[in-house]
């Protein structure tokens, strides 16, 4: 869906300037581009949320001037108190979107060329005492051929010792220096996004990826970049940037920007710097692509509380269950009950591990997936025949008012030493198991946590599957719906229990020509 903008075009929420479109959206506000009444083409920045945060940012940048930064010419107050920063308007597109439409990477023609002017406005603004801290494809922009690097209002001012402590870790996970997470904000952060930025452009991917926020920053901390698929002469450039130790990284974007433009102007390679020195004081061996051991104990943590939270959530749904039906019937035995209980907890236990399985197999086909819960079903529908205690004589009086497929099933069964009913209630679970697609509702990035689409499926499914269910009395009720509810509830439970990170603000998503933090 289309972001919706507060004012539209021809609106005047600020003396002296139209509003023509929209054209970003942000955790601090609204862009838009306008036109002052002279007719200099502008673009708007409204401040909705932290504005002591973005109006202190602006006020210490409002007079920095060069040809490599978005210029901003004014901060203004409108009359209902909103408060604007009026800026420069770039018609180019951004970085990513460049890489976007090159997703095996620019040219070498393009970075040599595309780089350096990056590194040189980051570098202006470092020589005025200032740290970007939020650099990434998102925030630079190419208008014929020249770069500007933008939304740098989130700066702070480097003290004394090139060092500024803060407690709120901002930027974007995958350009985000190791030391930001201890809070330590000084140039050399930005000197390692812009490292990354250069691998980004080379490859069309990011240094370090992942399925979670924590897999990404264990990465960043721990983890060298793979420069395989880095043209050999910069490999050395990256490896010092992306150095997890700030003080042997570069000493200034300048010099940076001087060992990139050394290659396309003469070829020359700089002074190689080996992978493993780039990642600590001391060489240890390092695997790439290995994660560090205390990511399994995070995994296992995150396991034992997704059961444990699954277990907790199938006991509450017991409680409107019995009340429920005990305004139905009243003589319901409570080791029903109980094997209704365990038959949910194991259903959604099994639904979980599953997921945590294929979680881990990149590019896991759905038919092999289904497979998997197909045969997880059947084994379900052996532990419900246990439940009920094997005792599935299939008599005249029950097949005649049993499902369509249930009495074939039974009777098929019959040169099997198991009861025909136990190869209906496999039948059930397998199908009512494989229907549905549990891995999306336990996916860490699905858009919401809980949604009612995946219970409808679910609920079809098992509706579906309740023709090769064995009996029709079941204490007083239709018995299928026993293995409805009990299905019903799983779907709750896993999407209820399983971890969730939140997607980021469609205007993160969307290529902008301005990006808000």
């Amino acid at each position: 869906m289309p972001a919706r903008f507060t004012y539209k075009n021809g609106d005047r929420p600020l003396d002296g300037y139209t509003i023509k479109r929209g054209i970003g959206h942000g955790g601090f506000g609204e862009v838009y581009f306008a036109v002052s009444d002279g007719g200099k083409e502008v673009a708007l920045k409204l401040i909705r949320t932290n504005v002591d945060v973005e109006l202190r940012g602006i006020q210490i940048c409002l007079n920095l001037k060069h040809h490599n930064l978005v210029q901003i010419y004014d901060l203004k107050e409108d009359v209902n108190g909103n408060n604007w920063i009026v800026m420069e308007y770039i018609s180019g597109k951004g970085l990513n979107e460049w890489i976007k439409e090159n997703p095996r990477g620019l040219s070498e023609e393009q970075v040599c060329r595309w780089f350096p002017q990056m590194a040189r406005g980051v570098a202006y603004l470092h020589e005025k005492g200032i740290v970007h801290r939020d650099l990434k494809p998102g925030n630079v922009f190419i208008e014929n051929d020249v770069v500007k690097v933008g939304d740098y209002g989130l700066c702070k001012l480097i003290s004394g010792t090139h060092q500024f402590q803060h407690t709120e870790g901002i930027g974007t996970l995958y350009y985000m220096a190791p030391e930001v997470g201890q809070g330590v904000y000084g140039k050399a952060i930005d000197i390692y996004a812009a490292g990354a930025i250069l691998y980004e452009m080379l490859t069309g991917q990011v240094p370090f990826n992942g399925q979670t926020p924590s897999e990404i920053l264990i990465k960043h901390q721990t983890a060298a970049p793979d420069l395989s698929r880095v043209p050999e002469p910069y490999r050395p450039i990256i490896a010092k940037a992306l150095h997890k130790q700030p003080d042997q990284r570069y000493a200034s974007m300048t010099e940076m920007a001087e060992a990139v433009e050394k290659i396309g102007g003469s070829g020359e390679v700089p002074t190689v710097v080996r992978p493993t020195d780039a990642i600590s004081r001391k060489p240890p061996p390092v695997v790439i692509p290995v994660e560090p051991k205390t990511d399994w104990r995070l995994i296992l943590a995150e396991s034992c509380g997704t059961f444990g939270v699954a277990a907790a959530l199938a006991l509450l749904w017991m409680v409107p269950w019995i009340a429920v039906e005990h305004l139905v019937e009243e003589n319901r035995d409570i080791a029903e009950y109980g094997a209704a209980l365990f038959l949910i907890t194991l259903t959604s236990w099994s639904v979980l591990a599953l997921s945590m399985v294929w979680r881990s197999i990149r590019g896991a086909s759905p038919l092999w997936m289904r497979l998997s819960y197909l045969i997880t079903g059947l084994g379900l529908g052996v532990v419900a025949a246990w439940l009920r205690g094997w005792s599935f004589d299939f008599y005249p009086e029950a097949r005649e008012s049993a499902g369509i497929f249930s009495s074939l099933l039974a009777d098929l069964g019959q040169a099997c030493p198991l009861p025909g009913a136990v190869f209906c209630y496999m039948t059930f679970f397998g199908l009512a198991l494989a229907i549905p697609r549990w891995w999306r509702m336990t996916d860490r990035q699905r858009r919401k946590r809980f949604s009612f689409w995946p219970v409808v499926v679910t609920g079809l499914g098992a509706a579906l599957a309740a023709l090769f269910w064995p009996e029709t009395s079941y204490s007083g009720l239709q018995s299928w719906v026993v293995g409805f509810v009990v299905l019903i509830a799983t779907s709750v439970i896993v999407q209820l229990a399983s971890p969730w990170y939140p997607p980021p603000p469609k205007a993160a998503r969307a290529p902008l020509r301005y990006r808000l933090t």
